[in-house]
Protein backbone atom coordinates (compact mmCIF):
# COMPACT_ATOMS: atom_id res chain seq x y z
CA UNK A 1 0.00 0.00 0.00
CA UNK A 2 1.36 3.42 -0.93
CA UNK A 3 0.87 6.14 1.62
CA UNK A 4 2.24 9.65 1.94
CA UNK A 5 1.86 12.73 4.05
CA UNK A 6 2.68 16.40 3.67
CA UNK A 7 4.14 18.41 6.53
CA UNK A 8 3.27 22.04 6.07
CA UNK A 9 5.24 25.02 7.26
CA UNK A 10 3.85 27.09 10.08
CA UNK A 11 4.21 30.86 10.03
CA UNK A 12 3.52 33.19 12.94
CA UNK A 13 2.96 36.92 12.57
CA UNK A 14 5.72 39.11 13.91
CA UNK A 15 6.16 42.88 14.13
CA UNK A 16 9.52 44.13 12.82
CA UNK A 17 11.01 47.61 12.80
CA UNK A 18 12.66 49.11 9.74
CA UNK A 19 16.28 49.91 10.61
CA UNK A 20 16.44 52.85 8.23
CA UNK A 21 13.15 54.64 8.95
CA UNK A 22 12.06 53.19 12.31
CA UNK A 23 8.60 52.23 11.01
CA UNK A 24 6.99 49.00 12.17
CA UNK A 25 5.70 46.42 9.71
CA UNK A 26 4.10 42.99 9.84
CA UNK A 27 6.09 39.99 8.68
CA UNK A 28 5.82 36.24 9.22
CA UNK A 29 8.35 33.91 10.79
CA UNK A 30 8.56 30.19 10.10
CA UNK A 31 8.28 28.14 13.29
CA UNK A 32 8.93 24.50 14.22
CA UNK A 33 9.10 23.18 10.64
CA UNK A 34 12.51 21.50 10.94
CA UNK A 35 11.68 19.92 14.30
CA UNK A 36 8.26 18.82 13.05
CA UNK A 37 9.69 17.10 9.97
CA UNK A 38 12.44 15.45 12.03
CA UNK A 39 9.92 14.09 14.54
CA UNK A 40 7.67 12.69 11.81
CA UNK A 41 10.54 11.00 9.96
CA UNK A 42 11.94 9.42 13.13
CA UNK A 43 8.52 8.36 14.43
CA UNK A 44 7.50 6.87 11.08
CA UNK A 45 10.79 4.92 10.88
CA UNK A 46 10.39 3.68 14.47
CA UNK A 47 6.76 2.63 13.83
CA UNK A 48 7.86 0.92 10.57
CA UNK A 49 5.45 3.05 8.53
CA UNK A 50 7.72 3.22 5.49
CA UNK A 51 10.24 1.22 3.53
CA UNK A 52 11.25 4.17 1.37
CA UNK A 53 11.11 7.81 2.40
CA UNK A 54 11.16 10.63 -0.17
CA UNK A 55 12.37 13.91 1.29
CA UNK A 56 11.75 16.94 -0.91
CA UNK A 57 14.29 19.42 0.39
CA UNK A 58 17.58 21.12 -0.23
CA UNK A 59 18.00 22.00 3.44
CA UNK A 60 20.89 20.38 5.31
CA UNK A 61 18.85 20.69 8.54
CA UNK A 62 17.24 17.42 7.41
CA UNK A 63 20.56 15.57 7.71
CA UNK A 64 20.57 14.62 11.46
CA UNK A 65 17.20 12.81 11.53
CA UNK A 66 17.96 11.06 8.25
CA UNK A 67 21.36 9.96 9.56
CA UNK A 68 19.62 8.55 12.63
CA UNK A 69 17.16 6.62 10.47
CA UNK A 70 20.08 5.20 8.47
CA UNK A 71 21.96 4.26 11.63
CA UNK A 72 19.12 2.53 13.49
CA UNK A 73 16.91 1.38 10.60
CA UNK A 74 19.36 0.27 7.93
CA UNK A 75 16.59 -1.41 5.92
CA UNK A 76 14.97 1.98 5.22
CA UNK A 77 15.68 3.68 1.89
CA UNK A 78 16.04 7.47 1.84
CA UNK A 79 15.55 9.30 -1.47
CA UNK A 80 16.22 13.04 -1.63
CA UNK A 81 14.47 15.14 -4.26
CA UNK A 82 15.98 18.58 -4.29
CA UNK A 83 14.15 21.61 -5.69
CA UNK A 84 15.70 23.81 -8.40
CA UNK A 85 18.96 25.42 -7.25
CA UNK A 86 18.60 23.94 -3.73
CA UNK A 87 20.95 20.95 -3.82
CA UNK A 88 22.54 20.02 -0.50
CA UNK A 89 25.75 18.01 -0.78
CA UNK A 90 25.29 16.72 2.78
CA UNK A 91 21.78 15.45 2.03
CA UNK A 92 22.95 13.77 -1.16
CA UNK A 93 25.79 12.01 0.70
CA UNK A 94 23.50 10.33 3.24
CA UNK A 95 20.71 9.43 0.79
CA UNK A 96 20.38 6.06 -0.90
CA UNK A 97 19.26 7.91 -4.01
CA UNK A 98 18.65 11.44 -5.21
CA UNK A 99 17.26 13.45 -8.08
CA UNK A 100 16.64 17.05 -9.04
CA UNK A 101 13.22 18.53 -9.60
CA UNK A 102 13.68 20.81 -12.59
CA UNK A 103 11.64 23.97 -13.15
CA UNK A 104 9.97 22.57 -16.27
CA UNK A 105 8.78 19.49 -14.35
CA UNK A 106 7.25 21.77 -11.69
CA UNK A 107 5.56 23.85 -14.38
CA UNK A 108 4.22 20.76 -16.15
CA UNK A 109 2.87 19.38 -12.85
CA UNK A 110 0.75 22.39 -11.89
CA UNK A 111 -2.98 21.86 -11.56
CA UNK A 112 -5.27 24.01 -13.68
CA UNK A 113 -6.64 27.27 -12.26
CA UNK A 114 -9.96 25.60 -11.40
CA UNK A 115 -11.00 21.98 -10.88
CA UNK A 116 -14.56 20.89 -11.64
CA UNK A 117 -16.14 18.19 -9.48
CA UNK A 118 -19.46 16.36 -9.87
CA UNK A 119 -20.30 16.75 -6.18
CA UNK A 120 -18.63 20.04 -5.27
CA UNK A 121 -18.67 23.47 -6.84
CA UNK A 122 -15.62 24.49 -8.85
CA UNK A 123 -12.50 24.61 -6.69
CA UNK A 124 -9.99 27.41 -7.26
Amino acid sequence: MISWSVIYRRFLPQIERCHEYGEQYLTYEEKKTDANIACHILNDAYQDRFDCCYVVSGDSDRVPPLEMVGEYHMDKVIIVAHPPKRKSTELCQIANGRFSICRQRLKDSQLPEGIQSKVLPQIK
